[in-house]
């Protein structure tokens, strides 16, 4: 086995730039999305536009201006929700991809595909920094073999994956990265207490402050692991410890200078409504629930948990620190008010942790080697299954399927370690429900009882008696197409489409009957799902009735067709009845 990172960094990097070219976000504009239009308002404003203070916001009409999140400050001013810690990571690439989309004849507004692949490039970048500054601290505990496979579940077996590869705008990636660069530098620092190894340990931690407040808790890991170690914080007592403070104080003040300027207040909260409930965190559901749950959707993590208390005679200062940042770390994530972070796979803010969290997954396979070839290999094999699951969910997750935050205890087990799932779940009505957002912002619990209120009948073809029936079979599978322009199914919140389906069939069993939907613009298709249509105690030789609900995705263009049909799938022969669209709202019965 090499006593280098280098071949397990080489593995990885195919594998990320592999998944990303996939993926494909970089080739619609759209690896720069969600939390992604917050951070990247900084590069828009200034880089962009020449407007560091926003106040064009609003005012460039459509895709050539701002679209950024902005919230509005002191008169004709904005800013980002976000900070601009990830604008530092973005910025050479910004200038590469501006030149390249000179060169290749993009327009150089910010956001075509050279922009984008900067994005994605510079994440995979943060991700490999990560990787090889976690496996050097790995390396200094454990055999070069566990390190390597260590780090490789870390990024296979998890949420990382995803948000290195996928929905690389968001903070995440980058934070790891920075958080295992903080960790090597720490353990370099505790061998020798040289202050230039301090003060890039004090630069790198005001960096990952300002991209994400909450993950000032890593610095903890310096003065436990310290104490731990020596018994005593003397080191840090000293007055290089002042300039230590002001070195990692150095990223965050152009960002109190920005907000300054556009609020007039030197610190700012951005997030307006939106709040940590310190008293009433929801651990269980954010660890457990089918709703992102982060053990239920990172089920290696277990792993690493367990692992955590098999390491206190190998390190007693890391082992007490990993307790007690995780711990700390858990608190914070599910003090927020929406503890399963919108739409995120899993529980996107611990995979800042993954680095800490690596500690105990490294020993526990080091504890299983040296025990057994029998409980090394279970448990490999155990954590080959987790990867592997992990890849489908990425997938599902990528495709729609898992969505972001309206899983069920039936979504979820429908795709757990399924590779042949073939029904879109989004268009049966129990499968998703929305979270209760205006309850939670405000720290309550959600409300559970649901009525369904008719607000349009937007199309209806009733087939028997005025018009000639329609039979499918394995020649003629497909049934015509009722078709509606989307414009006239806008959906918003709690708001869905329902499209039902009256049939009639000797063997529904056998005739596998499927509910399909699509959204499409000329050669253009913007959505597609299929699903298995359900009935309330079918009984053959009669007419059944089936529901399926979705939404309109946010890409359809007004002048898209919305167009629904039954498809046979299997044997035998089936009767269409009806076909009706309605537009519905899904709203809470409860008042609590």
């Amino acid at each position: 086995m090499f006593k280098s990172p280098l071949p397990i960094l080489i593995l990885i990097c195919a594998l990320a730039v592999f998944h990303m070219l996939d993926f494909g976000h970089w080739s619609n504009e759209s690896a720069i999305r969600s939390d992604g239009y917050g951070y990247y308002g900084y590069i828009e404003g200034t880089l962009v536009h020449g407007d560091p203070l926003n106040t064009l916001h609003g005012e460039i009409p459509g895709r050539e201006g701002y679209r950024s999140w902005m919230h509005e400050g002191l008169p004709g001013k904005h800013l980002p929700k976000m900070t601009m810690g990830l604008a530092y990571a973005w910025v050479p690439g910004f200038y590469i991809a501006d030149a390249l989309a000179e060169i290749f004849d993009y327009k150089r507004n910010g956001w075509t595909t050279p922009y984008q692949l900067s994005v994605a490039f510079t994440a995979i970048l943060f991700l490999l920094l990560g990787c090889w500054a976690l496996w050097h601290v790995l390396y200094q505990r454990f055999s070069a073999l566990v390190s390597s496979i260590t780090v490789f579940i870390v990024f296979y077996g998890t949420n990382l994956l995803h948000y290195s590869t996928s929905d690389s705008g968001m903070s995440h990636v980058y934070s790891f990265g920075l958080i295992a660069l903080y960790l090597l530098l720490n353990d370099k620092w505790l061998k020798h207490y040289k202050t230039n190894t301090l003060l890039w340990m004090s630069l790198v931690l005001g960096w990952i402050v300002l991209i994400r407040p909450t993950n000032i808790t890593i610095g903890l890991v310096t003065p436990i692991m310290l104490f731990a170690n020596t018994g005593s914080l003397k080191e840090l007592i000293k007055p290089k410890l002042a300039l230590a403070a002001l070195i990692a104080f150095l990223p965050i003040i152009p960002q109190l200078v920005f907000w300054k300027f556009t609020t007039g207040h030197w610190v700012t909260y951005s997030y307006e409504d939106e709040a940590f409930y310190w008293l009433t965190g929801n651990f269980i559901q954010g660890l457990f629930s089918y709703r992102n749950g982060w053990l239920l959707y990172t089920p290696v993590m277990v792993f690493s948990l367990i692992g955590l208390f098999f390491n206190k005679r190998l390190d007693k200062g890391l082992y007490w620190a990993s307790i007690a940042v995780i711990a700390l770390h858990i608190y914070i994530t599910f003090s927020w008010w929406c503890w399963y972070y919108g739409g995120s796979l899993s529980i996107r803010p611990m995979i800042d942790m993954y680095a800490l969290c690596a500690f105990g997954l490294a020993g526990l396979l080091s504890y299983s080697f040296m025990r057994s070839r029998a409980l090394s290999a279970a448990l490999i094999a155990l954590m080959s299954l987790f990867v592997w699951n992990n890849l489908l969910q990425t997938n599902f997750f990528y495709k729609g399927a898992i969505t972001d935050s309206t899983m069920t205890k039936k979504a979820f087990y429908a795709f757990f370690m399924n590779s042949k799932v073939t029904s879109d779940l989004s268009l049966i009505g129990d499968a998703y429900r929305d979270a209760d957002t205006d309850r939670l912002r405000k720290g309550l619990p959600e409300r559970t009882d649901f009525d369904t209120i008719l607000i349009d009948s937007v199309a209806r073809v009733k087939l028997d008696g005025e018009t000639e029936m329609i039979v499918l079979s394995k020649s003629s599978d497909f049934s015509p197409n009722l078709k509606v322009q989307a414009k006239e199914v806008i959906t918003i919140r709690n708001q869905m489409i329902k499209v039902t389906f009256e049939t009639y069939c000797d063997d529904y069993d056998a005739a596998k009957l499927l509910g399909v939907i699509s959204f499409r613009k000329d050669d253009v298709t913007y959505d597609y799902r299929a699903a298995d249509l359900v009935y309330t105690n079918p009984i053959d030789d009669q007419v059944n009735t089936s529901s399926i609900f979705f939404t309109k995705p946010r890409n359809v263009p007004d002048d898209a067709e919305l167009s629904t049909y039954l498809w046979l799938t299997g044997i035998g022969e089936a009767e269409l009845k009806l076909i009706e669209l309605k537009l519905i709202e899904v709203t809470y019965s409860e008042d609590q």
